[in-house]
């Protein structure tokens, strides 16, 4: 029920704030500018996402956790819609990010177990493996009004929809583990865990920006407690093959972000774009599956997410006004 709400959620939110782009679009040119843009871009994700074990429902130790290392590339496409009042005291913006990472096999996967009844600080388990990111989606869609509060510099409250899936698989490696007993290497071929987290982000924005003829630069920052994730563990030994999986709608997502933009001519521009995404708190029901029994764990489950997010975006300006400068909100 809950994932139907926020669906609901997102399309409503979508649709109102596609209202104004229409509205704007049939404004007489006279009161207006419209600018779109069409970008591509190239960059990097650094940071890593977490799987976590809690002890029980009430109790804030971690149990166990896997970590999952991440340095991705990516390439992406940007799309941008820019209206401006003649006046350039408001205006309104749409843009949409989409990103596709590349397969990487040079990342490094860690489990960590403290199943001791009695010492929750002793580790009990330990293992270190080679994984790959086997699958890599994002999307970014903002929506928002530009207020000139001062010469050229501007304030841009917005709304955003963020969607992410990462995919990994883990093989090989070496460690240690307690239940069942364990200590030694395992085979390069052979997979030890593949682990998938799936987000889905309904975030509150505000920026502010200061454009010149040549350089733009803008500092933001998007937050939101409104967090819907699903995660999928599975673990595969010679003993046992476990499955877990959580879904959860309480988390808290944090992204600072700086975007630098050099605008050599009227027609093209350059962004270095530098964020970092956090999501810190989810914690849900858990479902596990060990060899075919089925049970759940009530609140037992997390996740957590963290990466730098570099990138180069390379825009070229579609149909639209320029302002008489020559430069473009």
């Amino acid at each position: 029920m809950l994932k139907r709400v926020f669906l609901l959620l997102i399309v409503f939110l979508s649709l109102i704030s596609g209202l104004p782009a229409i509205i704007l679009i049939l404004l007489p040119e006279e009161y207006s500018s419209h600018n779109y843009y069409l970008g591509a871009s190239f960059g990097t994700l650094y940071g890593n996402a977490r799987g976590i074990d809690y002890r029980n429902a009430d109790s804030d130790t971690v149990e166990g956790e896997q970590l999952w290392n991440l340095s991705l590339p990516y390439i992406g496409v940007d799309m941008r819609y820019i209206w401006q009042d003649q006046a350039l005291t408001w205006g309104f913006f749409m843009d949409t990010t989409a990103k596709f990472g590349f397969k990487s096999s040079v990342d490094n996967m860690e489990t960590r177990g403290w199943y001791n009844p009695a010492n929750a600080n002793i580790l009990t388990d330990f293992t270190s493996h080679n994984s790959e990111v086997t699958r890599a989606r994002l999307l970014d869609i903002n929506a928002g009004l530009s207020f000139n509060i001062y010469d050229t510099v501007f304030l841009k409250p917005f709304i955003s929809y963020s969607y992410m899936n990462f995919s990994w698989t883990a093989r090989g490696g070496s460690g240690f583990f307690t239940d069942p007993p364990f200590i030694g290497t395992i085979p390069d071929s052979t997979e030890f865990a593949n682990y998938r987290q799936t987000w889905n982000i309904l975030s509150l924005g505000l920026a502010i920006r200061n454009e010149t003829r040549h350089l733009d630069v803008e500092l933001g920052v998007k937050l939101s407690p409104f967090v819907w994730a699903s995660t999928e563990t599975n673990l595969f030994s010679p003993m046992e093959n476990i499955r877990q999986t959580t879904d959860s709608f309480v988390a808290f997502y944090a992204e600072p972000n700086l975007i630098l933009t050099v605008k050599n001519t009227h027609f093209y521009r350059l962004s270095l774009s530098i964020s970092r995404r956090s999501i810190v708190g989810l914690r849900g029901d858990q479902e596990m599956t060990t060899n075919g029994v089925r049970e759940t764990f009530r609140n037992s489950g997390g996740a957590a997410f963290s990466a730098i997010d570099m990138s180069l975006i390379f825009h070229a300006i579609g149909v639209g006004a320029l302002r008489t400068d020559g430069s473009t909100p």
